[in-house]
């Protein structure tokens, strides 16, 4: 029997999908519970067009994406901390910070998608940053630490 799921369910598939499922299964657990309905063609008409919108949405996204990313990576981004001898610095700089930084600039940006190449910053210097923009956009920027007066 044809169905349309209305939910997600585990094993079977997720919401909008149109799965071919046991006549018995359909009727006696999917249908009651609220999981599905019988895929009529008025149905699955509906359900191709909320496809479809999700398609369009879901390319603005990654547009919107690739636009962030052309203009974060022409950001010049430098941060000032205090240093001592051989430009070791006094503590170091985070992911936090950076994200404040970006933040300041317009870049509302998530710390947890950020993530440090060489590890951690704790001296003067270039530092690269990769920034998870979407899942299949990926920015780099470049942090400069320089020395506080």
């Amino acid at each position: 029997m044809k169905v349309v799921l209305l939910k997600d369910v585990k094993d079977i598939g997720k919401k909008g999908d149109v799965i071919n499922a046991k006549e018995g299964y359909a009727r006696n657990f999917l249908l009651p519970k609220g999981y599905a309905v019988e895929a009529t063609s008025g149905k699955l008409k509906e359900v191709e067009e909320q496809n479809r919108g999700k398609e369009i949405r879901a390319e603005e996204v990654l547009a919107e994406a690739r636009r962030v990313k052309e203009s974060i990576e022409k950001e010049q981004i430098v941060m000032k901390s205090k240093s001592g001898a051989g430009s070791k610095l006094f503590g170091s700089i985070t992911i936090k910070e950076i994200a404040q930084v970006l933040k300041s600039k317009g870049y509302d940006i998530d710390r947890k998608k950020m993530k440090l190449k060489g590890g951690k910053i704790n001296m003067l210097g270039r530092f690269p940053v990769e920034i998870k923009l979407h899942p299949k956009v990926k920015a780099e920027i470049t942090i400069e630490v320089a020395d506080q007066d």
